[in-house]
Parts: C-alpha cells; structure tokens; sequence
C-alpha cells in the first residue's frame, strides 16, 4: 500500500474510533441522544397509522417464475384504492470467497435490460426450500463451487414498491471446484475477482447488482461473521492479539505467518487497497474490541448470553 492509501486508511480507522466511543459528527460535545435517531418500520408506534387493510385479492397473471395480483386495500383515511403487487417466491445469492480473496462473480445477459451483468450467484427459491438449501444449489449449479463452510449474512428486499421478493443473502468460504451444472435455460461465465477491484467497479457505478450493493455490500456482514467464527472460544488476550493483527492486514502491513493466524478473515485482506470501504470492515471489530475493554474478568469470548 503506497502512503497516500496508508493515510487515508489510518484516517478512516481513527474516524471510527471516535465514532464507537460516541462522538457523533455535528453534536457539540460528541453527545449522544437518548433516542435513536433511526427507528425501523413497525418499530415505531406511530406507523400503526400508516397502515393499508388488504380487502380483497385475486391473482391477475400467472408466470413461469412470478404472478401479478390486484389488490384493493382500505387506505389510513378510509378511502379505498388498487394496488398491483408483484408475488415472488424470493431467492438466496452467495458472496463466495476463494483463499486468496477472490470473490466468484458470474456474467449472463439479462433481456430485461437487454445486456450482459456481472452478479454474485444467486437464483429463486423452489417452492418450500429451505433458502440455506437454494444458495448452496444455486452457487454450484452456476459456478461449479461448492463451500465448505456457507453462513447466513442478511436479507434484502428488491423493490418493496410493488414485489415482495426477499433475497436471502450467504457468505460461503472454503470453496472446493466440482463442475457447474447450469440448468438448460441458463448460460454463464464465471470470474474470480480481487475483493477490491469489484468494489471499485460497485463505487463507479459498473456493477449494479442489487444483490450485492443492497447487502450494505456485503462487507460489513461479512467481516463481522468470518470475525465470530475467528475468536468464539478463544481467551480475550488472544481475540486482542486477532483483532490487532486485523487491523495491520486492513493498513497493508501483515507478514504470510501473521496472516495465517487470521484464517478464513484473510479473504478481506483487498479491503486495504480500497480505503473508502474501511469503514465497513472494521465497524465489527472495533465493536468487539470496545466490548472485550469493558468485560473485566471474562476470560473467553463467547456469544451466547449469560
């Protein structure tokens, strides 16, 4: 990493230090208010009023892969109207890592936009498959890949607008190569990418795969899952030693033995090269670290609650 990347990546890293101990940006102080200035729908009591009562629904075209259904629902002021709600069956994709921190991609024209996309593997859930079940089918099925180890990181929902279609979102690692089996219908291209020249590519606008970029990128799941499997069981002096030699790995300065020690985490080590995504990769770690300062006499981590 030349000393440019080195200083805006020490840069990102001090601005979420501030950040976790509670110095808001704009607030005299660093403050912190009672409330969340973030609450999530539903959450809010408020919302009840926002609410549209479904009166009637009937399904207005059948396809091969979704249906269109007429609704009329009863509006928060009692006025009634027609909604057009598109029915998906939801689908699972795969951020899938290689050893070396290459991310498996696959290419295949999409006639709805009339071009060629580049997207992580993913494909629609059968009717009642376990989405666990459909993102394992689906990475082998179109890249050849099966994981070794593949851990749940986040659901995202596509166009709430007028779909209710729900991706399932799975961080696979420990990647063994079998052979693609796509299905008829389906032709593919597979690329093994460096971690950071994907994000480059999101950050310019070239990708625009929702099921990437709306995962919050993946990155900070991601980091946070592969840093559970790291230290769970491990004593708090040892999870300290990890969580330092993150943090080297992030500002590009970690021997191969030192990188060893951090096992499967070493798939992010690209995140180095692209400073502006440091805030997603350490957000999980400094978590821990401030969470590790204050447990006193704990003497392993854990995440099961007392």
């Amino acid at each position: 990493m030349d000393d440019k990347n080195e200083e805006l990546v020490d840069a990102q890293i001090v601005e979420e230090d501030s950040r976790m101990c509670g110095h808001a940006e704009g607030e005299p102080g660093g403050e912190v208010a009672d409330e969340p200035a973030l609450v999530l729908g539903d959450e809010d009591p408020h919302d009840a009023l926002l609410h549209e009562k479904i009166l009637s629904e009937e399904c207005a075209w059948k396809g091969k892969i979704l249906d269109v259904h007429r609704l009329e629902v009863e509006l928060p002021n009692g006025h009634r109207s027609a909604r057009d709600i598109v029915r998906h069956p939801g689908a699972a994709a795969v951020v899938a890592l290689t050893e070396s921190g290459k991310i498996v991609l696959v290419r295949q024209y999409r006639t709805a936009i009339d071009r060629v996309t580049v997207e992580i593997p993913a494909g629609k859930l059968d009717p009642g498959e376990d989405p666990l079940d459909c993102a394992k089918r689906e990475l082998h099925e179109e890249t050849g890949f099966r994981a070794g180890r593949i851990r749940f990181l986040t659901s995202i929902v596509t166009t709430c607008g007028f779909c209710d279609e729900i991706i399932h979102i799975y961080l696979a690692t420990k990647l063994e190569f079998d052979a693609p089996d796509p299905d008829d219908d389906e032709f593919v291209n597979v690329d093994l990418v460096p971690l950071h020249e994907l994000i480059d590519a999101v950050l310019d606008g070239k990708i625009e795969d929702a099921g990437f970029i709306g995962s919050g990128f993946a990155i900070s799941q991601a980091s946070a899952s592969l840093m559970i499997d790291l230290v769970k069981g491990r004593t708090v002096e040892d999870a300290h030693r990890l969580i330092s030699l993150y943090f080297q790995m992030i500002k590009g300065k970690i021997t191969p033995e030192e990188l060893d020690d951090l096992e499967d985490v070493a798939a992010l080590q690209g995140i180095a090269h692209v400073p502006a995504r440091v805030k997603c990769a350490v957000l999980a770690w400094h978590t821990l670290e401030e969470a590790l300062d204050g447990e006193g006499k704990v003497e392993k981590v854990t995440t099961e609650e007392e």
